[in-house]
């Protein structure tokens, strides 16, 4: 009965090892590159569910595993921060902005966080944030619609989703950016470990009365973009 069990194509030893030292060493890893976070557990928990619940289901999480690999690599970069590697471009960055993007408001050149910093619009707060917030849902909801449609473009999709984000990481590495709230809160100075911020973004929350930490934690924000 036990060897019948097993044989089944769901439940091969082989398989059951594979999955069980990948999660093993995935836990392992993250524990000690980022330390421990519920998400890593309820990313592993979700992965094997579906990977042994049935033929589909562990089809369609194999084929999201592209979308898995994305989200492990970005949340192991907060071990390697880009200022350990590259100088982070802040004057220079904050210039360039006023001259390409800037906005002539009474006779001062402003960027445009500093403009909707002090002029801003509940309607447009709203919007960008609800856009914010799409990045991720969107491209996964696009995904689980193609792979129900068309399974090569599914695929196609999927690699095209990671390899735009690792070049962005690229960029990420070798151009470090201060990003636009920086220099509002610290000046031109550079300090390593700056926490995120949630920056515009602050005033989607106080619309809607919910924390910055339900919302986006600190955590989840990069030190550098």
């Amino acid at each position: 009965m036990g060897d019948q069990f097993f044989n089944r194509s769901l439940y091969r030893l082989k398989e059951i090892f594979t999955t069980s030292f990948l999660s093993l060493a995935y836990l392992l890893l993250s524990y000690f590159l980022i330390g421990f976070k519920q998400d890593q557990l309820i990313l592993v928990c979700l992965f094997n569910t579906m990977f042994y619940l049935s033929d589909f289901t562990r089809r369609f999480i194999l084929g999201f595993s592209i979308f898995v690999v994305y989200w492990i690599l970005f949340d192991y970069m907060k071990a390697f921060p880009n200022y350990q590697f590259n100088s982070v471009h802040i004057e220079d960055l904050y210039d360039l902005e006023k001259r390409v993007f800037g906005i002539n408001f009474h006779g001062l050149i402003l960027t445009p966080n500093e403009y909707w910093q002090a002029y801003s619009n509940p309607y447009l707060d709203v919007l960008s944030g609800l856009f914010y917030l799409m990045w991720v849902p969107v491209p996964l909801a696009f995904a689980g619609y193609l792979f129900w449609k068309n399974k090569k473009d599914f695929i196609r999709f999927s690699l095209i989703f990671l390899w735009v984000n690792l070049i962005g990481f690229v960029i990420y590495y070798f151009v470090p950016a201060a990003p636009p709230w920086y220099v509002q809160l610290h000046g031109y100075e550079f300090i390593s470990n700056t926490p995120g911020n949630t920056g515009g973004l602050a005033r989607f929350d106080a619309y809607f009365g919910i924390s910055h930490n339900l919302l986006l934690s600190q955590d989840l924000l990069p030190q550098f973009s």
